[in-house]
This record gives C-alpha cells, structure tokens and sequence, in this order.
C-alpha cells in the first residue's frame, strides 16, 4: 500500500504529518523522500508511528483535520544504531 503527499510540520510533536486514508496498520511504514514509483527506490527519512481518524479527539487541532499518518524524522540516534546493526556479526 502507498499514500503520495506532502508533509507538514506539527507544531508539537511530529516532524512529518501527511495527510492519507491508510488504515490504522500504516504503523511501521516507511516515508521516503524522492520515491521511484517504477523502481521502489527512495530515501528513508522515518517511520509513520501514528494514524488520526477526523473522530478522534486528541487536543491538536491540525490532527482532527485529518486522516493524517504522522512521523518524526529519523536523525543522529537512529542513524547510529543503524550503523551498529550493519557493524554487528551473526553469530
């Protein structure tokens, strides 16, 4: 499943909130930058952690426009541990 958009910003949480129609199951989903539709290719930038339904009362306004699926960007720490997994040996 894909949902094309353009992000915004939240204002208190999520660095990335777009507006789409997937299922609560969107959790985990990659956002990419630049995505090849043809190929699948694309920059990881993070992981959609939350869906807003327009029901839902959740105390920002900006979410109960919605749906939205929201993420924060992947940054330094994410990096580092993705750099030690790809370090480590299987043993």
């Amino acid at each position: 499943m894909v949902a094309q958009g353009t992000t915004r910003a939240d204002p208190v949480y999520y660095s990335d909130v777009m507006p789409g129609a997937l299922s609560p199951g969107c959790s985990g989903g990659s956002v990419l930058q630049k995505f090849a539709p043809t190929t699948g290719a694309g920059l990881q930038t993070g992981i959609f952690s939350r869906y807003d339904a327009p029901g839902q009362i959740i105390g920002v306004p900006g979410w109960q426009e919605g749906p939205n699926m929201s993420s924060t960007h992947l940054g330094d720490e994410e990096q580092a541990v993705c750099n030690a997994d790809q370090s480590a040996s299987v043993t």
